[in-house]
């Protein structure tokens, strides 16, 4: 996966919740942090960020797509944000170039959670490589193509 990506490392885990986890401790992110993540999500992507001692921040998503607004997020930072999880889904893609702009701008992690968009591309460029961390499942309910490409 890493090379398909593009990427020089991938680590394999038992299930998304546990890369969700993991990519959440390797950034160090804990006790006293908030991560904003959409609202319209799966446990999996929110729990995580209990598991580690921060705070979720719930933020409103986008009609067409059903994924995390990038307007909401700017009105969810704060100075305890450390991160913010986007969760492609139903083959649905958030605005990663906004977002990815946010992020940087504002010093703020990405962390994608890719797992219902697998070997989807914006911009000829991969799902879950956009931020420092992306997190893929492969569970059987798993989307493995962009709708509007398929």
């Amino acid at each position: 996966i890493a090379t398909l990506c593009g990427k020089a490392h991938g680590v394999g885990v038992g299930s998304g919740t546990d890369a969700v986890t993991m990519a959440l401790q390797s950034l160090g992110i804990g006790d006293g942090d908030e991560v904003i993540v959409p609202e319209c999500t799966w446990i999996a992507s929110a729990s995580p960020i209990t598991y580690v001692g921060a705070k979720p921040v719930f933020c409103d998503i986008e009609k067409e797509s059903w994924c995390i607004s990038p307007e909401s997020i700017l009105d969810a930072i704060t100075d305890k944000t450390r991160a913010v999880i986007v969760v492609d889904l139903f083959g649905n893609m958030p605005d990663m170039s906004r977002i990815s702009e946010i992020c940087s701008d504002k010093g703020i992690l990405l962390i994608e959670d890719a797992a219902e968009a697998f070997m989807s591309k914006i911009n000829n460029k991969f799902l879950g490589t956009f931020g420092e961390i992306g997190c893929f499942s492969f569970s059987p309910p798993k989307i493995f193509f962009d709708k509007k490409n398929f």
